[in-house]
Parts: structure tokens; sequence; C-alpha cells
């Protein structure tokens, strides 16, 4: 029986082990909502509404993405299934990154939903959990922020990829994959041990860290996304409020692979843009945050935004 996964609140039927993963408990329905299998990818799409070295886009919504080493991924147009052609071993962890990835983030579009680059944490209030996002690009800490809140005793919702899907209810975080990918140093300062940790891919010191009971399986409103980045010097430190075409102009930098994901809705580009300006304008509180280096800090930083948002987290 193939197995099914947790992801994004969808139930995800997969013939690829996805580790990562929760396993589902009970099934919800006789069909997932996602499957992922094994199988050939044409060589092009018929009738392209965009084409590019990577990706291409048919006009009906279907996605095409080759990737270097022979791993091919096909997205239909409605985000319910993935086909994958790979010439790599079908444990590779290469190819789950690449999935959990830049394909995930072509799924959540055609779902309806927005990728953002960002780390999410679940902090705890006197009215229950809500979900702050910490936009940033690669290499600026988000995955050491999200140990840090950890660490106090916060759970997570996602690390790199966060999901974010607006309702009539407000816009909510989906929570993606219960685990931390850290680099060797960052391993060390959280006293993760690198003896039986995964490589996140095999020639790099970075590790993919299980988060067990510290995840946050459910969606979660989100209360505030902060644009946050990392500065050697004090007197750049910062934290103010974004708002209007500052605040849109920054949820859009922080579009996960913003490029492919707006070329993939190039054959209807009104529809994206209407569900960018409704989330934006849904999210209680836009901040732009710019933090001095140093993990002293960092714990600062997590101390008042827990007490910020309501009451301490158990550590």
């Amino acid at each position: 029986m193939t197995p099914r996964y947790e992801l994004c609140g969808w139930q995800v039927e997969s013939e690829l082990p996805l580790p990562e993963l929760p396993l589902v408990e009970e099934a919800l329905s006789p069909r997932p909502d996602l499957t992922i299998r094994f199988g050939e990818v044409p060589e092009s799409l018929p009738d392209l509404s965009f084409s590019g070295p990577l990706l291409q886009v048919g006009s009906d919504g279907t996605s095409r993405l080759a990737l270097p080493g022979g791993l091919t991924f096909l997205v239909d147009r409605a985000g319910q299934q993935i086909t994958i052609a790979t010439k790599l071993p079908a444990g590779s962890p290469a190819i789950r990154a690449f999935l959990l990835g830049n394909v995930l983030g072509l799924v959540c579009l055609r779902r309806g939903g927005l990728p953002l680059h960002a780390c999410c944490i679940a902090l705890p209030t006197p009215e229950g959990e809500v979900a702050v996002a910490f936009t940033a690009p690669s290499g600026s800490g988000k995955s050491t922020l999200a140990s840090a809140f950890v660490a106090h005793g916060c759970r997570l919702l996602a690390d790199d990829l966060a999901v974010v899907s607006a309702g009539a209810a407000g816009v909510q975080v989906l929570p993606t994959f219960p685990r931390l990918r850290l680099w060797r140093d960052t391993m060390d300062i959280f006293g993760h041990s690198v003896e039986g940790s995964e490589r996140v891919r095999d020639e790099m010191e970075k590790y993919s860290v299980p988060m067990g009971r510290a995840f946050a399986r459910k969606p979660l409103p989100l209360a505030a996304l902060y644009h946050y980045a990392r500065v050697e010097d004090d007197r750049h430190a910062e934290l103010r409020r974004a708002r209007g075409i500052d605040a849109t102009a920054r949820f859009l930098d922080a579009i996960y692979q913003r490029r492919a994901l707006l070329c993939a809705a190039a054959a209807d580009q009104a529809t994206p843009m209407a569900l960018i300006t409704r989330t934006v304008g849904a999210i209680p509180e836009h901040w732009v945050l710019a933090q001095p280096n140093g993990i002293a800090r960092l714990e600062q930083l997590v101390e008042r935004l827990i007490g910020k948002y309501g009451v301490a987290a158990e550590g």
C-alpha cells in the first residue's frame, strides 16, 4: 500500500518515501489531496504559454521543471499530481530537496496558496497559538532564528518555505515539514548531533534535524510578517512597521522562487496579483527587522517577541 503523508494540511500519497513528513494516522477520504509518483515526463509540453531554460508552462497551467543531473518534475494544472522522472537513485536526498522546495512552490500556486521564502514559528498567546513568519534570502539565518525559538519551547511551522493561504477568516500559515535544515556550526550551537543526521545534499555540510513534538501540525492564523535581515553594525539595526506599497513590495520579494512562480502564472497574471494583493491586505502586521549579529542579540530578540505576542513558552 502506498503510504500517505501530511503536508500543508493535505494528505499526500507518494511512491517516493518522504521521511521528512508525518505519516497520516487516519485517511480522511479515499482519494488523496496530492499524489506523487514516478513515471515518464514529456520533453516538451503542448501549447506553451512560457518556455525557459528549466521551466515550461502549458496554457492550461501544467508545469514541467527540468533540473541538472537528469531530474524532471511534471505538476498537473490543478496541483493534484506530481510525476517524477529521474536517473538518480530513488533514495537520493536531492530528489526530496527539489520536490519539497521548487516543486512544492508550483503546487501551492496551483492550489491557491502562496509560498514565501520564510521560516515560521507558532507562538503561544492567551487566546491560543498564532503564527509569526520571518522572510529573508538564503543565508540570512532564518533556520538559526527558528532554532532559537524552538529552544525556548515554541513550535515550528516552517523552516525555509512557509505557505500562506488567504480566506474569509484571514491569512493562515500551513504546516510544511517537521524539520530544520542547519549548517554544522548551528548544529553545534543548539546541541544537535551530526552523527546520524542526514545531509540535505551529499556535497553540503548542512543537515536535516527532525522536530518531532516541536512541530505544529495544524494551520495557524498569521499574526505578523517580519522581513528579517542581519547587520554587522548596531547603527543599522531597525524595527519599523511596513505599510502600503512598501509592505506589498517586500511581500513580492519574499515569494519563494518568485521569478519561476510568476512565469508559471504567465497564462493568467491577473489571478496571482489579485491573490497577492488580497493576502498582503489581510496580514495584520508587516514589519522590517534588521537584527545585529550574535547569539546574545538573537536570544534577546526571541524573548522580546515571545513576550510581545502573549505568554512565555514552556522551556
